[in-house]
């Protein structure tokens, strides 16, 4: 919720419409200065993916780079917990039987044979 928060405050104080020089003034070395703060942020990973994940937000406050690096890490993080999930349901040791295996069963029933079978 940073990037956008940070991303209408920067529109809001753009939109602002002065007439002195003091107020124009002000008004660039307030977006000068917020910039140079708050630019950090579309590089932070996180944020992105947050921003990028939530329903209200997705890709309307950050470039259409940034968005498509963040989609292309989230893609690889849930393969790689695919991978993992699937390494924590296949059986670490060869003396599960098989049926304890099968697909129907499932993984919380072959623990339970293996905890049976070990005592």
């Amino acid at each position: 919720m940073v990037i956008p928060l940070i991303s209408l405050l920067m529109d809001k104080i753009r939109k602002i419409q002065l007439e002195s020089a003091e107020g124009i003034l002000t008004k660039e070395a307030l977006l000068k200065e917020a910039d140079k703060r708050f630019k950090f942020l579309q590089n932070n990973k996180i944020l992105v993916k947050s921003t990028l994940l939530d329903p209200r937000f997705k890709k309307v406050y950050l470039s259409p780079l940034t968005a498509l690096e963040a989609l292309k890490d989230i893609a690889y993080e849930m393969s790689e917990n695919k991978n993992i999930e699937e390494d924590l349901v296949r059986p670490a040791n060869d003396n599960v039987p098989e049926e304890a295996c099968s697909k129907n069963e499932g993984f919380l029933e072959a623990r339970k044979t293996i905890q049976i079978s070990r005592v």
